[in-house]
Formats: C-alpha cells, sequence, structure tokens
C-alpha cells in the first residue's frame, strides 16, 4: 500500500484554493471553513430571557459580541420573527409554536433576528448564545 505525496497534496490543496475561500455569488463571502466552524457550536457564552410584549413591538435580541451561533426556544405563546433586521408581519411570515427551538448560525443572522409575538399574550425566548 502507497501513500501520497504530501508536497503533492498542498500543491493541490493551493490550487483548489479558492473553492475553499469565498462565496461572493452568495450573499456575504464566506470562506468554508468560517462556515464550518458556525455549523459547529462552540462554549456556552451567556444565556438570556427576551420577550415581545404583542404584535405591534418586534424585538431583537441582546447583543453579545463573542456569540457565533444561537439556540433559541419559544416559551410563553406563539411567535413570528424574520433574519434579516425588517419586522415580521403576521399576515405573511410562519407561526411557530411554543416550545420550538431555532438554531441560528452567524454573527449576521443573529443581529438581524427580529420577533414579535402573534398576539396580544407576551411571547419569550430563551436565548443560548455558544461562541
Amino acid at each position: 500500500m502507497s501513500y501520497p505525496d504530501p508536497e503533492s497534496y498542498v500543491e493541490e490543496m493551493a490550487y483548489d484554493r479558492s473553492g475553499f475561500d469565498t462565496r461572493p455569488d452568495i450573499g456575504l463571502p464566506t470562506g468554508l471553513v468560517r462556515r464550518m466552524l458556525r455549523y459547529f457550536q462552540g462554549n456556552p457564552v451567556s444565556y438570556f430571557l427576551v420577550s415581545s410584549p404583542n404584535n405591534t413591538t418586534p424585538t431583537i435580541l441582546p447583543d453579545e459580541p463573542r456569540a457565533q451561533s444561537a439556540v433559541i426556544q419559544i416559551i410563553g405563546a406563539r411567535m413570528i420573527y424574520r433574519t434579516d433586521g425588517t419586522n415580521p408581519s403576521t399576515g405573511t411570515e410562519q407561526i411557530l409554536p411554543v416550545g420550538t427551538i431555532i438554531t441560528l448560525t452567524g454573527r449576521e443572522t443573529i443581529k438581524g433576528f427580529i420577533f414579535a409575538a402573534v398576539g396580544a399574550t407576551q411571547c419569550s425566548l430563551a436565548v443560548n448564545y455558544f461562541d
């Protein structure tokens, strides 16, 4: 059994570097390694309980500079949300029931997450940030 020559492997990786670098044609350019790290959650950074009092008061998540991903559980009441930073609308967004768990990956998605309760009942989220 023969083993591949390490130098030829390094040369091949250098040649294919563009495939591991960025994808400027799809949103913000992000390399493969960063996308892979976003998939794997790191160590817990902080925990927050965030509430939206009703459907007319959209709420953003607290800022946590170290967070690279977030796991969110809906408690209290149903909710609607968006991840592009615009206010959700009850007529066009999906309605998520109590107990739903959402995983956000990447700073852009976390900072763009905005949610609101579906009706007049307060909706709360248990938010865990990971690095």
